[in-house]
């Protein structure tokens, strides 16, 4: 009886076991999954910073300006008192003592003073503008889960938290295996014989994975014996022999192998004699029908 579709990749998904562990660069690892969580080296901020280009001020103004600071340099060694102003940058260290940061856009400066030239407008509320020290997360905080997917924007937050290598599962090593008196692998099709369309559209389909290469055989159940004892796969894909016909031998050396199939067949059309086995030393076979 052939499977439902969606029962059938829920059982691929849980035969699938993770393959060992190793380090990457970031920039190696997208598309493979984490192999234990990412964790912040560092809190994020680091320290308070300015969320805008203004003034860092303490208490009620105008404001006497006593420095300034640009993102990029290190915390001021100052600490505000009430009365005083320090000039930052976005992303720039706020000295010790402030209280909110305000916008340029609404400062007038006169001569070493700031005043507050939105007139009308509210008073900012204290912590304004300011991002604290460990705002988004703090060192020590797991960010993203053992298991996740390593995307492009999972590589930038895990460079931001301060990593430069992450730990993943390596990719999987997957070999192919074409049968069928019929195929042709060049040139057209004639009277009798097919060209192969899917052999060279397995490659492109076989994304986060290693290919080892593509073996192309008659129909003869010893060759795909033989091909299916390469051990060096961790999946053999075979495309034709699914079905039960008299040169599609992949069942019976499946038997003889003493694979474990487990799906045989799936409910859907074209194509529902495709099929999931275990070999017992734990290599998978994913049969597509030719």
């Amino acid at each position: 009886m052939n499977m439902p579709w969606t029962l059938a990749r829920q059982t691929a998904r849980e035969a699938a076991k993770p393959l060992e562990a190793v380090e990457l660069a970031l920039s190696d690892a997208v598309g493979l999954a984490l192999a234990s969580g990412v964790r912040a080296l560092a809190s994020q901020p680091t320290c308070d910073t300015s969320a805008m280009d203004g003034y860092a001020v303490a208490g009620s103004g105008p404001w006497a300006i006593v420095g300034r600071v640009a993102a990029g340099d290190p915390v001021p060694g100052v600490r505000l008192a009430a009365g005083e102003a320090f000039g930052v940058a976005t992303g720039a260290p706020v000295p010790d003592g402030s209280d909110l940061v305000i916008p340029v856009e609404r400062c007038s400066v006169l001569g070493t003073l700031v005043h507050d030239s939105a007139a009308g407008a509210p008073d900012p509320q204290p912590g304004k503008h300011i991002r604290r020290r460990g705002e988004d997360w703090s060192a020590g905080d797991e960010l993203i889960p053992a298991g996740s997917l390593i995307s492009p924007a999972v590589v930038g937050l895990a460079a931001g938290a301060g990593h430069d290598t992450v730990l993943v599962h390596r990719r999987p090593r997957v070999a192919v295996v074409v049968t069928g008196d019929e195929l042709l692998h060049s040139g057209p099709p004639r009277p009798g014989r097919v060209r192969d369309a899917i052999g060279p559209m397995l490659p492109g389909l076989l994304t986060g994975a290693d290919l080892l290469g593509t073996t192309h055989l008659r129909d003869d159940p010893s060759a795909l014996a033989d091909a299916l004892t390469f051990d060096q796969a961790d999946v053999l894909v075979t495309c034709g022999a699914t079905s039960v016909g008299p040169a599609d031998h992949l069942r019976r050396v499946l038997a003889d192998l003493q694979a474990e199939i487990l799906v045989s067949g799936v409910a859907c059309r074209p194509g529902h004699p495709m099929l999931l086995a275990v070999l017992p030393d734990g290599r998978c076979v994913v049969g597509l029908p030719g």
